[in-house]
């Protein structure tokens, strides 16, 4: 009987500590804020893609805010996270306009009483250009601006605030992907 053949294959280097991790959702992955347990209780429609009908978005309207639910753990060691998204305008504007995310958390500490919502917190506005391509925009927030803590489970509320002052463009603004990393 022939000696069976081995490989060796070298550990492709990774980042130290918990930088790295990543988890992404899509349309059809996150949890719906539906009840009065949410900090805003509105969630962003979940619907076929308009012009890529192979993916499943979520639809946030710009008239009222609308969110999708995140539950994440952030790992010992972390210190901030950050947001990459992948989205686009459901109408392409006559001229460049601009988009708001906010960011709710909640944390979820061990063997402890899970505490109120953050305030929210609104994100550098994201530029929407005049078209309806996809867009691919990254932000990283410390946990402390997050009201998080390294080591233990929390909700994240990603919303569209619809009526903050950077907001606006007219019509929906479509989540396809959303990645939390911890850098």
């Amino acid at each position: 009987m022939p000696p069976i053949l081995s490989v060796s294959v070298p550990a492709i280097p990774g980042p130290a500590g918990p930088a790295g991790n990543a988890t992404t959702f899509t349309g059809d992955q996150f949890q719906n804020p539906n009840n009065a347990d949410w900090a805003v209780n509105a969630a962003a429609a979940a619907a076929v893609d308009s012009i890529n009908p192979a993916l499943i978005v979520r639809r946030f309207d710009d008239t009222a805010i609308e969110g999708v639910g995140i539950p994440f753990f952030v790992p010992a060691g972390a210190a901030s996270l950050r947001f990459d998204m992948a989205w686009r305008a459901q109408t392409a504007p006559g001229a460049p306009q601009g988009v708001v995310p906010r960011v709710y958390t909640r944390r979820t500490p061990d063997n402890v009483a899970v505490p109120a919502w953050s305030a929210g917190l609104d994100l550098t506005t994201l530029a929407v250009p005049t078209s309806t391509l996809w867009q691919y925009d990254s932000q990283t927030l410390t946990l402390a601006a997050l009201g998080l803590a390294a080591g233990e489970g929390c909700l994240i509320e990603f919303c569209r605030a619809s009526a903050a002052a950077g907001d606006t463009l007219v019509g929906d603004w479509v989540l396809w992907q959303l990645t939390v990393a911890v850098v």
